[in-house]
C-alpha cells in the first residue's frame, strides 16, 4: 500500500511519522531540530525524549500543525510548529508579506470589529494565539485562566479566547503544563534561509512590530533544509511525499 499526504499537513505527517518509527527517533528529531534557527533566543530548544502532538486542537487558540514536548536533563520545553507552503500557483511566499497581512487584519478588526476571512490561517496569527495561551498558563500555573477567558493585549477589549470544555483538548493543555517552562515557536516555511535571516534580524529584532508578543523565542526552518535532511538520513517515505507534492511545498 502507498499513502501520499497532500500539502503542508500531508508533508509534515509523512516526516514526523517516519522519524517516529525509527529506532533512534528522539535522536533523529533532535538532529532535525538542530537544523532550525532561533536567531533572537538566548538559548535554543534542547533535544531530548520527545512526545509529539500532531494537529492538536486548542479550541479558540487554534490548531498547530504539531507540538513537540521535550524532556531534557537541562529542562523541559514546548515547541509549537506552524507549517506553511507556497501552494502550487506560481507565486512567492515571504515572511514579510505574512506579517503585513497580520497587521492589516488587526487594524481592520479595530476599525470594523471584523477580521478578514483568512486572518485565522495567517502564520503570525497562529503563533500569537499560542503564545498568549502559554503566557496565561505560565503566569497562573494552571488552566483556569484559559477556561475563564484570556483577553488578548493590544486587541479590541471584547476579544476573549477560551479553551472550551473538550476533554481531549483539556488533557493536552494539562500535559503541556509539565513542559511549559520554556516555550518556543517554530515556523516551517517555504521562504529562503537568506530571506528568513534578514526578516528576523531586521524586522523582528527589537520586538517592535508585534506588540505584546515575545519574538525572542521564535525560530524558523525552511522546507529546503528539511528536504536536504531527508536525503541525508534516507527518509524514503518523506522524500516520496516531497516528490508527490513537487511545486507545492517550496
Amino acid at each position: 500500500m502507498k499513502i501520499y499526504g497532500y500539502s503542508e499537513r500531508g508533508m509534515l505527517n509523512a516526516l514526523l511519522y517516519e522519524i517516529g518509527h525509527r529506532q533512534n527517533a528522539d535522536e533523529l528529531f533532535g538532529l532535525l531540530l538542530a537544523e532550525a534557527v532561533f536567531p533572537l533566543a538566548n538559548n535554543a530548544p534542547l533535544a531530548g525524549t520527545t512526545t509529539l502532538l500532531i494537529e492538536q486542537s486548542f479550541s479558540q487558540f487554534g490548531d498547530p500543525d504539531a507540538v513537540a514536548l521535550i524532556k531534557s536533563p537541562k529542562g523541559n520545553s514546548t515547541i509549537f510548529i506552524e507549517a506553511k507552503v507556497k501552494t502550487y500557483r506560481p507565486r512567492n511566499w515571504h515572511l514579510s508579506t505574512e506579517l503585513e497581512k497580520f497587521k492589516k487584519g488587526i487594524a481592520k478588526k479595530i476599525s470594523s470589529s471584523k477580521f478578514p476571512s483568512n486572518f485565522s490561517s495567517n502564520l503570525f496569527t497562529q503563533i500569537y494565539y499560542k503564545q498568549q495561551m502559554m503566557s496565561a498558563l505560565n503566569e497562573s500555573g494552571d488552566i483556569s485562566p484559559l477556561e475563564k477567558g484570556v483577553r488578548l493585549p493590544g486587541w479590541p477589549s471584547q476579544q476573549v479566547r477560551k479553551i472550551g470544555k473538550n476533554k481531549i483538548v483539556l488533557c493536552a493543555v494539562k500535559r503541556i503544563l509539565q513542559y511549559a517552562q520554556n516555550d518556543f515557536y517554530l515556523m516551517l516555511i517555504p521562504d529562503s534561509s537568506e530571506n528568513a535571516e534578514q526578516f528576523f534580524n531586521e524586522t523582528l529584532r527589537g520586538n517592535t512590530c508585534i506588540p505584546h508578543s515575545d519574538t525572542s523565542r521564535w525560530g524558523y526552518l525552511t522546507w529546503e533544509k528539511v528536504h536536504a535532511f531527508c536525503k541525508k538520513h534516507r527518509l524514503k517515505n518523506s522524500l516520496e511525499a516531497f516528490d508527490y507534492n513537487k511545486g507545492q511545498i517550496f
